[in-house]
């Protein structure tokens, strides 16, 4: 991300991420506090606290063990769907989108990972600690849905409370993909926030 703004030549920027996009964001705040006028995260997925492994994974493999030997006998798609409705066990309710067609959308794409990168992109987050933003000065809006978990609720709280500007909101009919259930709130908070931002470079 660093490089990219650096090579666009774009300064001060307003970042947004959604889901695990916000671990991204968070990091990136931590490292460079100065260089954006605001953040926004959306679904503050943080840690995976919030998952639990499919209990028809064997017991005896760690998490990260369990979901490579699954994504490589049933892929990258059918394991996400697992994930999810775990999630769905765990916590009650429907899970990820409370629009059904979003949801199956949101899964299938999941099929277009490779196994490999999937493996991967599980360890990383799995193994990811994160980072502190407590010396960040950004200002940062965190929006979950109202439908969202109650541990990525936590989390976003959490997260919310941890920086000296952050803010914590959930939009009604909205589950973990806020911005796609609820699309008009989503954009409204958003707008809302915007304007609140100083402009021009920094100091």
């Amino acid at each position: 991300l660093e490089t990219l703004l650096v090579n666009l030549d774009i300064e001060r920027p307003i970042l947004a991420g959604l889901s695990v996009g916000g671990l991204i964001v968070r990091g990136f705040l931590a490292r460079h506090p100065d260089w954006v006028r605001g953040a926004v995260v959306g679904g503050p997925f943080q840690s995976m606290t919030a998952l639990t492994p499919p209990t028809d994974l064997n017991p005896f493999l760690s998490p990260v063990s369990g979901v490579s030997q699954m994504v490589s006998t049933i892929g990258s798609a059918a394991t996400f769907r697992s994930l999810v409705t775990t999630m769905e066990a765990a916590n009650g309710g429907t899970w990820l989108s409370v629009d059904a067609d979003v949801r199956e959308q949101a899964i299938s794409s999941a099929g277009d990972v490779s196994t490999a990168e999937y493996t991967k992109l599980f360890r990383v987050i799995y193994e990811h600690d994160p980072a502190d933003i407590s010396h960040v000065e950004t200002p940062l809006l965190v929006l979950a849905g109202e439908r969202e978990t109650g541990e990525i609720k936590r989390q976003g709280k959490s997260l919310a409370e941890s920086a000296p500007k952050g803010e914590y909101r959930e939009l009604a009919d909205a589950a973990h993909l806020v911005n796609q259930d609820n699309p008009t709130a989503f954009n409204r908070a958003c707008a809302d926030f915007f304007e609140t931002l100083a402009d021009g470079p920094a100091d």
